[in-house]
């Protein structure tokens, strides 16, 4: 029984979603952790991060480094770095950059090493590229009026597309989006997407072409042209695909895996689908008291069979001991 466990967690679904989230592990006391998931089946492979992280800035896979995930933090008013194994959850070591940072929305290792950071970065609402060690290339322009940089995202072709907030036209918030030809910081293409609407969280996901605006219970998908630099038509703007997204990542061949808890229900929603259709995805709510409210994701999109053994049988580790306990 343990040898086809073990098989059929290491054949899940080659993805391995990272959820930075408020956690309680049974029998200890609450705090920020990143949990592992199979997002297809929604199972739960254990957490690690506790003491290392707050729930304040983002996550993402380090591109570079091999089983690594790092944590951007503002906590401090400089940017730093935390990498952690997230097989083994090690402790990697706290990078400390001069970057003057108050708060870190999203992030994104590049695969040269650069990293693509929005939040409030020198006091100001910005996305900026930065180098590895933290030097400047380019500071992204914002759209006029802009009172907070919510989400980035670089595309294959290196256009950099980005979401900002200002004030509505007539009241609460207006969403805005950018996009920015590779390698400039000048705005080559805006389009309002939400207006006079009040919502908390939203975020940008990308795959190929297909562009994702998630705010809260609704979802934008727009495809871009060849070129990148163009927002391109809006395909659908739905409600029903997710609920209170808080997070969203993009797994295989188009699929969207999107996180997020309801603070009124006491649920954790997890929700997967093909940005293609316009059908609803399956909603999975887990009611389970361990999980809290959800900061970030990232996703390892081929983990190594051996990661998924291992978290496997860490899983038939811990069924044993409570069966030993019973």
């Amino acid at each position: 029984m343990v040898v086809a466990l073990l098989a059929g967690v290491a054949q899940a679904s080659f993805e391995l979603a990272l959820v930075k989230q408020n956690f309680t592990p049974t029998g200890s006391v609450s705090g920020t952790r990143i949990t592992r998931w199979d997002p297809i089946s929604a199972t739960f492979l254990g957490s690690f991060g506790q003491g290392l992280i707050s729930q304040s800035g983002a996550i993402a896979i380090d591109t570079l480094t091999p089983n690594t995930v790092v944590n951007f933090d503002s906590s401090g008013g400089l940017l730093t770095l935390r990498r952690i194994n997230y097989n083994s959850g090690q402790n990697l070591g706290l990078t400390t950059t001069s970057i003057t940072c108050t708060d870190v929305t999203d992030a994104q290792v590049l695969s040269n090493g650069n990293m693509l950071v929005s939040g409030t970065l020198g006091g100001f609402f910005d996305t900026r590229m930065y180098n590895s060690s933290g030097s400047l290339l380019i500071n992204y322009s914002m759209p006029s009026g802009t009172l907070e940089c919510l989400s980035s995202v670089q595309g294959v072709d290196g256009t950099v597309y980005v979401l900002t907030r200002q004030a509505g036209t007539a009241l609460n918030s207006k969403f805005t989006l950018t996009s920015h030809a590779a390698g400039s910081g000048f705005i080559v293409q805006t389009a309002v997407v939400y207006d006079n609407v009040s919502i908390d969280d939203m975020s940008l996901a990308i795959s190929g072409n297909k562009l994702s605006i998630l705010a809260d219970t609704t979802l934008q998908r727009r495809f871009t042209t060849v070129s990148g630099t163009s927002l391109g038509t809006l395909i659908s703007a739905n409600l029903g695909f997710a609920i209170e997204t808080q997070a969203a990542v993009f797994g295989h061949e188009d699929t969207l895996h999107t996180f997020g808890y309801d603070s009124v229900d006491l649920e954790l929603h997890l929700s997967s689908f093909a940005v293609t259709n316009i059908s609803s995805g399956p909603f999975i709510a887990n009611t389970s008291s361990q999980f809290g409210n959800v900061y970030d994701a990232a996703i390892v999109l081929a983990p190594e069979p051996g990661t998924m053994i291992a978290l496997g049988a860490g899983i038939v580790a811990l069924l044993r001991r409570r069966s030993v306990r019973g």
